[in-house]
C-alpha cells in the first residue's frame, strides 16, 4: 500500500528529473512524452490514494492542480501544464475499471497513427 508521503516523494523526484529537459525531436520526443504520461499517472495515483478515487472526466487533469471540492485532497499533485513534447494538451479518460492518457503525437491531431497512448486496467 502506497502512503501519501511516498507518492509526494515519488512525484517530487519525477518533477526534478523531468525539469532537466527532454528533446523535442524524433523518437526522443515519443520517449519524453511517455515519460511525462508516466509522471501524470503517478500524480493520478497520489490523488487516488488521498481521495479514494481518480478524478472524473469532468474534473479532468486540472483536479491534480486545484482541489475540485473533493474530500481528502492534499495536492497539488502536479506543477505546470499537461503538455506533450510537441506542446499539445494531454487527453485523460477514466471509466469504472480503466484509465488512459493520450498525446496527439507529432502531428498534433488525435486519432492518427502517431498518437502516444497509455492505458491501464484493473
Amino acid at each position: 500500500m502506497l502512503t501519501p508521503g511516498f507518492c509526494c516523494l515519488a512525484l517530487a523526484a519525477f518533477v526534478v528529473i523531468c525539469s532537466s529537459g527532454c528533446s523535442t525531436t524524433g523518437r526522443s520526443s515519443v520517449g519524453g512524452t511517455k515519460f511525462t504520461i508516466s509522471g501524470v499517472k503517478t500524480a493520478l495515483d497520489c490523488f487516488e490514494v488521498d481521495c479514494g478515487r481518480f478524478p472524473t472526466i469532468a474534473e479532468g487533469l486540472p483536479a491534480l492542480v486545484k482541489n475540485p471540492g473533493v474530500t481528502g485532497w492534499r495536492g497539488p499533485y502536479w506543477e505546470g501544464a499537461f503538455l506533450d513534447q510537441w506542446g499539445t494538451l494531454l487527453h485523460y479518460e477514466v471509466a469504472t475499471n480503466s484509465m488512459s492518457i493520450s498525446s496527439a503525437g507529432r502531428d498534433k491531431a488525435f486519432g492518427t497513427p502517431d498518437d502516444v497512448v497509455q492505458r491501464w486496467t484493473w
